[in-house]
């Protein structure tokens, strides 16, 4: 069992979305030859060329194959915690976290390694993120650690699908004409639960003060 990460939008936009996909490898591999013949796609699936019908396909796919569960993690400059770690921490450490909370719902004693696509900072930075990603996830969830290795997205099946779930979550969160469509299909597959959607919570960087607004909201 592996979990594949991808991004869409950054820090230099007004929503970073990072999204998380379990499943066997074998599978994986199945699902994304039939979500590429389905939407009619040559070479790599990404998630930002593609067409409002391809979409509906690749979900429609992902339907079929439940064994494959995705997390996204959503940050933006318009939420209380986004809003925070987009001023307050530079762009590595914010993906870093959120690639970690994006697996924690997802990590378990089957998991044997997690993929992120490689993300476009210096090599140096990628090294520390690599290793507290490893760490963090298993000091949050008492499991022992697995490896984080970098993927190139065009050999990650995983990857691939993770790209277009964040993809379609981004769209959703935007002022577009497909993101009404794009929600739909989102809420469909949290329905059937296979898909998440949570907003960046930060628990152990976020100041005081924030968490005694949640706290508030929630009671």
């Amino acid at each position: 069992m592996q979990i594949c990460c991808d991004e869409s939008g950054g820090k230099e936009k007004n929503s970073f979305i990072v999204s998380a996909v379990r499943g066997d490898a074998g599978e994986i591999v199945r699902a994304v030859k039939k979500m590429k013949r389905a939407a009619r796609i040559n070479g790599e699936m990404h998630g930002f060329q593609l067409e409002m019908w391809q979409i509906e396909r690749i979900f429609g796919v992902l339907g079929n194959h439940p064994e494959a569960l995705a997390v996204s993690v959503a940050c933006g400059r318009e939420d209380l915690v986004g809003g925070f770690a987009m001023g307050a921490l530079e762009e590595p450490d914010l993906w870093g976290e959120m690639v970690t909370e994006s697996c924690l719902p997802l990590y378990d004693a089957r998991v044997r390694i997690i993929v992120p696509d490689r993300p476009r900072y210096k090599a140096s930075v990628c090294e520390v993120i690599q290793a507290r990603i490893a760490v963090d996830i298993a000091r949050r969830t008492g499991l022992p650690p697995v490896p984080v290795s970098w993927a190139d997205s065009q050999r990650s099946p995983g990857v691939q699908i993770a790209d277009v779930i964040s993809n379609t979550v981004w769209r959703s969160r935007q002022n577009v004409p497909e993101a009404p469509r794009c929600r739909q299909l989102l809420e469909e597959a949290q329905a059937r639960g296979q898909v998440t959607v949570r907003l960046l919570e930060l628990v152990e960087r976020r100041p005081e003060w924030i968490g005694q607004i949640l706290a508030m909201q929630e009671g």
